[in-house]
C-alpha cells in the first residue's frame, strides 16, 4: 500500500488568496516519496488559491483551491495503477454541478471518474478502447438501487470516496462515509494511469473549490478506512 498523491489544500499556509496555481507556482505533493507538481501550460486553465478566511462553510482553519470548470492539473508525473486495487478521494466545497465534473482523469481512453451533471450519480469510464463496453457509466446516486442510501451532492463540503477493488468491482462512498453506488464489471480492473485531477484538461472540471485530493495505490479501503477518510473530511465543516 503507498499514498502515491495527496494534494493537501486545506492546509496550505504559505500562499496568498488569489495566487494562481499551474504556472510558476506549483502544487506540490505532501507527504510521499515521488514529485508530482500539479501544474497546467495553458494560463487561463489555472485554478487559484483562496485562504482561510474566506469561505463561511470551512472552519475558519481551512484553505481552499478555486476551480472554474475549465481548470484542472495535470501530475507532473503519473501515477500508474497497473493491475492493483486503488482507492481514490477528493474532498471540495461550493460545488457546482451543472455540468459533468472530471475528478480524475487518466492519460488512455478517455478513463475517468466524478460526478454526473444535475449531482444526483456518478461518472466512471474504464480504461478500454471497447465499445460499448469501454464507454462512460452513469450511476444514480439519488435511489438504493446499487448503494445503501440515496444521495445527491450538494454545495456543502462534498466528497467523493472511490475504490477499485481490483477485481471488477468499484465503490463509492459520500462524505458520510456511506456506499451510495457500485459497479461490477469485467473492463473496471486496476488499469488507470493518472494523469489530471479536477478536470480533462479542456473542460467537465470542478466547479468548485478542492480541499483535499488523496490517491493510494495496491489499497482497496475498507469501510472502517473509509469511514476515517470521510470523518477528516467532516471536520472542514463550519
Amino acid at each position: 500500500m503507498a499514498l502515491e498523491l495527496h494534494y493537501c489544500v486545506y492546509g496550505q499556509n504559505d500562499l496568498s488568496n488569489d495566487t494562481v496555481i499551474g504556472g510558476s507556482t506549483k502544487l506540490s505533493n505532501s507527504k510521499t516519496s515521488t514529485t508530482r507538481d500539479g501544474a497546467n501550460g495553458t494560463s487561463a486553465q489555472r485554478p487559484k488559491i483562496k485562504d482561510r478566511t474566506t469561505n463561511a462553510k470551512l472552519n475558519g482553519f481551512s484553505a481552499a483551491m478555486e476551480f472554474d470548470g475549465n481548470d484542472s492539473l495535470t501530475l507532473s508525473t503519473s501515477v500508474n495503477m497497473a493491475g492493483n486495487p486503488y482507492t481514490l478521494a477528493c474532498c471540495w466545497v461550493d460545488g457546482d454541478y451543472t455540468a459533468d465534473t472530471w475528478l480524475f482523469t487518466a492519460a488512455d481512453n478517455d478513463a475517468h471518474y466524478g460526478i454526473d451533471a444535475g449531482g444526483a450519480g456518478v461518472l466512471l469510464e474504464p480504461n478500454s478502447s471497447r465499445s460499448p463496453g469501454g464507454d462512460e457509466d452513469t450511476i444514480p446516486t439519488n435511489n438504493t438501487d446499487n448503494s445503501t442510501v440515496s444521495y445527491t451532492f450538494g454545495s456543502d463540503v462534498e466528497a467523493l470516496i472511490i475504490v477499485n477493488e481490483n477485481d471488477d468491482d468499484v465503490l463509492f462512498y459520500n462524505i458520510n462515509g456511506d456506499l451510495i453506488a457500485t459497479k461490477s464489471e469485467s473492463l473496471y480492473d486496476g488499469n488507470f494511469n493518472l494523469t489530471q485531477v479536477c478536470g480533462d484538461g479542456a473542460s467537465n472540471g470542478l466547479n468548485g473549490k478542492l480541499l483535499d485530493i488523496k490517491v493510494y495505490d495496491g489499497l482497496a479501503a475498507t469501510t472502517h478506512f473509509v469511514s476515517a477518510i470521510a470523518a477528516n473530511y467532516r471536520q472542514l465543516k463550519d
